[in-house]
This record gives structure tokens, C-alpha cells and sequence, in this order.
């Protein structure tokens, strides 16, 4: 079936709104999805910008003395 468009009237409220709730199980787990990647992410490369940062200031000094 095609989904009507927005600024069409022949969409009861009800109609609507249980479409709405049809389909708020696949954003909540898309959602879900999103965030454990953003977490595994940042608990990847955590390591590595802590490590980057820490070695910032050797290469200020060694710079400064080249």
C-alpha cells in the first residue's frame, strides 16, 4: 500500500496515530542500534586519543628544541 501524502485530509487522526505506533518499534530499536554503535566506538578509540594526548607535550619540546 503507498502511504498517502502529508497534506492529505483523507487520513483520519486515529488512522494516523496507529501508524505512528506501528512502526515506534523499528525507530526505538534503530535508536538502539545507533547508540550501542556510538558507544562501542568511543570505547574503541578512547585509548587512542588518551595515548595522542598524552604524547603532545614531548613533541612540543622536541620541537622547540629542533
Amino acid at each position: 500500500r503507498i502511504p498517502k501524502a502529508p497534506n492529505d485530509s483523507t487520513l483520519s487522526a486515529a488512522q494516523i496515530i496507529n501508524q505512528q505506533n506501528a512502526s515506534s518499534g523499528m525507530w526505538a530499536f534503530s535508536e538502539g542500534l545507533e547508540v550501542c554503535y556510538l558507544v562501542v566506538l568511543f570505547y574503541l578509540l578512547w585509548p587512542i586519543l588518551f595515548n595522542a594526548v598524552g604524547h603532545l607535550p614531548k613533541l612540543w619540546e622536541s620541537s622547540r628544541k629542533a
